[in-house]
């Protein structure tokens, strides 16, 4: 049986039967402190957008604070830009419990050229923060889509993902993935509603080796906006795939089917829209089989 611990985001509230006990917490650059909870998944900088970092930002993380283009910022620029990222962990959890999951995202390929260049900045990082936190997982998300319009995320598509699981363990490394569904679609420039399942389905079954280095699954909705174009994180499943019910009961049955394999992973869905949109998407999840837990073990 698939079962899932949810994880709570933006306040979102789940239906009354699925329980959440851990909040996703944005630790985006320029922000100073995190609310208090007990368990958490700390979301750190993701890249999208144009980042306001104060004076003494600035001052604590200077490598950090010039590594950006427009003030976007640009991630795993160098190993110092890796050690005041471990800085800027430690600073905004302090007083904290230690968090649950750290969730990090990938570089531009114009920032790091090759895989092999990001985990050789990554790897230091992984090595002081599990001395901070020894009990921590610590997750890399496949990206898709920014502000930021000179380069491509250099880890979007299955084959980069399994590319990084594959050096990941050749490296004795202990990072782990989150696989977010949506933004697989568009790092392969589709629609949702264009997307041949068929295909998709096929190029999935490349994450089979790796299948218990994913640690989390990402779920959300797109809602399309009076101009026709599609809006990210609002709406439901309804509304990814155009009310097209086949599309949308293939890519459930999937995500059921593949992680049907007795170990509990995180789920996050990222729905900023409404609890309606949520809940919907809930209860799309539990038709398909899905079962929702708050204990975790991997």
């Amino acid at each position: 049986m698939t079962t899932f611990i949810p994880v709570t985001y933006h306040k979102r509230r789940y239906p009354p039967t699925i329980i959440s006990q851990i909040y996703e917490i944005a630790a985006n650059f320029g922000k100073e402190s995190i609310p208090s909870h007990d368990r958490y998944s700390l979301h750190t900088e993701y890249s999208f957008t144009k980042r306001n970092v104060s004076i003494d930002f600035t001052k604590k993380y200077p490598r950090i604070a010039e590594s950006n283009y427009r003030g976007i910022p640009l991630l795993w620029a160098d190993t110092e830009w890796a050690m005041e990222f471990v800085d800027f962990i430690k600073d905004i959890t302090y007083g904290q419990p230690d968090p649950e999951v750290i969730e990090i995202h990938p570089p531009f390929m114009d920032v790091c050229e090759s895989i092999d260049k990001f985990l050789d900045i990554y790897s230091p990082f992984e090595e002081k923060i599990r001395k901070l936190y020894p009990d921590t997982t610590i997750c890399l998300e496949n990206r898709s889509g920014s502000q930021y319009t000179k380069s491509k995320f250099l880890i979007s598509t299955i084959d980069s993902l399994t590319e990084t699981m594959t050096k990941v363990n050749e490296r004795g490394l202990n990072l782990k993935m989150a696989v977010d569904y949506p933004q697989l679609f568009t790092a392969y420039d589709m629609e949702p509603r264009d997307v041949s399942m068929d295909w998709f389905e096929k190029e999935h079954e490349k994450l089979t080796p790796f299948k218990r280095m994913i640690s989390s699954v990402h779920l959300w909705g797109k809602l399309r906006n009076p101009k026709g174009r599609l809006v990210a994180h609002s709406g439901d499943l309804n509304t990814l795939f155009d009310m097209d019910e086949e599309r949308k009961n293939r890519l459930l049955n999937l995500i059921n089917d593949f992680y049907d394999d007795g170990i509990c992973r995180y789920f996050v869905p990222e729905v900023n829209s409404s609890d309606s949109d949520l809940q919907s998407i809930m209860d799309d999840c539990v038709k398909a089989g899905m079962m929702f837990t708050g204990e975790f073990y991997f």
